[in-house]
């Protein structure tokens, strides 16, 4: 068995584990092979430390360690392994069966921080994750059946390291001092803003770009030193004053309209999954609101206690909260070239306060030019649904609010409104769509959301030109 000083270099690293009580296996397997060092990410449930599984694993369970994000579980490491039942996937990193993994790995513990790292029962490890991986280890199981319990692969993994920790096997060559995770991640950090700065990273392919160079720097298994003269060479400092150099790329601005109670809130937040599985940078915001100030005055709009507002009244109030959310947010973000998806614009003010208050679409545009400059979404999903229904979705929706959360704000004000109003509404961003077909998209939300997600994400990647993953 390896000695106690080695054990303790081990770190078992669990991503994103749906059930505590495989967490609480995986702690009691640590527990009776001595390892001590159990660490989580983003766990499914947070009260896993209460697993009754974890027979005999206090201290493990205890201890425990948190982490947001992969990367930070593996900092302090100079060799991470993953785990993979390979299934159909096509890998870039080298796989070794577990029997032949465990002696590396063993070899390594001698000198340094080791990560053992497993995906979720449900999905396993991403290539996102993989791709922060040396090699990949697997456990010869029968193809019928290849898949493993979490806690039971943690078991085996850690008893073959324990039974086999004498055995003859490739011989790693220890003499450098072998670079902590965090240290080639900053190296590779600043090769992606090199690559970035050159032009050579284009748009929507962040994602897998990022991927293939933490895949190839961590095959050049760099030495401590070399990490050193990396940062005096400072790749930051030639990027940024070569002739190549060149600012972020403009983001892009995409808004969601539609009648309250038709779903738009559910479908930003659907195509936010996507460009976040995609590494793409992006921003949820609203309107009215999204600032400080905003807030305050969205507050004041919605609240059904100020129902005695005159037209003009709410409609300056929406341009007061919408250029400052334009000064504050918006424009910023974009200039960093993010993404903002943003429920509600001008579009909105149009529908809402010209339509159904009839104030007509020319105050709002005049407004909008004055105050906003033009700004203008690149895209804009326009949720069609039906009237009636659309109305007592949101009704439903408040009264639930209002019982099960009361001290939240009362933002049913426009929902009192009539059936005739929302009419207006209505007809007044199918006009808004007929005169800016480029722009708007006119979605029928009327199937079943993924039906609608399934357009929303069509359109996006048509519009904006993102690759598929």
């Amino acid at each position: 068995m390896p000695a106690p000083s080695n054990l303790d270099n081990l770190r078992v690293v669990l991503v994103s584990a749906r059930n505590p009580l495989n967490i609480g296996a995986a702690a009691r397997a640590l527990s009776n092979f001595g390892f001590p060092h159990l660490r989580v990410v983003n766990p499914y449930h947070v009260a896993f430390r209460k697993a009754v599984s974890a027979v005999g694993a206090t201290e493990v369970m205890r201890d425990a360690q948190e982490y947001a994000t992969l990367p930070e579980a593996i900092a302090d490491c100079t060799l991470v392994v993953g785990t993979t039942a390979v299934r159909d996937r096509k890998l870039h990193q080298p796989f070794r069966r577990l029997e032949v993994g465990a002696r590396l790995i063993h070899k390594r513990l001698q000198a340094s921080p080791v990560a053992l790292v497993f995906g979720s029962e449900k999905f396993g490890l991403s290539n996102d994750d993989l791709s922060y991986c040396h090699w990949l280890i697997r456990i010869p199981t029968v193809d019928a059946n290849i898949s493993m319990n979490l806690g039971q692969a943690v078991a085996v993994c850690l008893y073959e390291l324990i039974r086999d920790g004498k055995a003859p096997g490739t011989v790693i060559n220890e003499k450098l001092s072998p670079a902590r995770m965090a240290d080639i991640d900053r190296i590779t950090q600043l090769l992606l803003t090199a690559l970035d700065k050159s032009g050579y990273i284009k748009a929507g392919t962040e994602a897998p770009t990022q991927e293939k160079v933490r895949r190839r720097v961590r095959r050049l298994k760099l030495p401590a030193d070399s990490v050193e003269v990396a940062r005096k060479i400072d790749l930051r400092h030639v990027c940024y004053h070569s002739p190549m150099a060149a600012q972020p790329s403009r983001g892009h601005f995409i808004t969601f309209e539609g009648l309250d109670g038709c779903g738009k809130s559910t479908q930003l937040e659907k195509l936010a999954v996507v460009l976040r599985k995609e590494g793409l940078p992006f921003l949820i915001t609203r309107e009215p609101g999204g600032t400080a100030s905003g807030e305050v005055i969205r507050n004041l709009l919605l609240d059904s206690a100020t129902s005695g507002l005159s037209p003009f009244t709410e409609l300056a109030l929406m341009f007061a909260s919408r250029t400052q959310h334009i000064k504050e947010i918006i424009e910023p973000a974009l200039s960093e070239g993010k993404i903002i998806l943003c429920d509600r614009f001008t579009d909105s003010t149009e529908a809402y306060q010209g339509g159904g208050r009839k104030l007509g679409s020319q105050p709002v545009l005049s407004l909008h030019r004055i105050l906003c400059g033009g700004l203008q979404p690149d895209v804009t999903i326009l949720m069609d649904s039906d009237v009636a229904a659309s109305v007592e979705r949101a009704r439903r929706r408040n009264r639930s609010r209002a019982v099960n959360s009361p001290d939240e704000s009362n933002e049913n004000r426009f929902e009192q409104e009539s059936r005739t109003f929302f009419g207006r509404v209505h007809s007044a961003y199918l006009k808004i769509a007929a005169r800016d077909k480029k722009r708007v998209f006119l979605v029928d939300a009327r199937g079943t959301p993924n039906q609608t997600h399934a357009k929303i994400v069509e359109i996006v990647r048509r519009k904006l030109d993102l690759s598929k993953p």
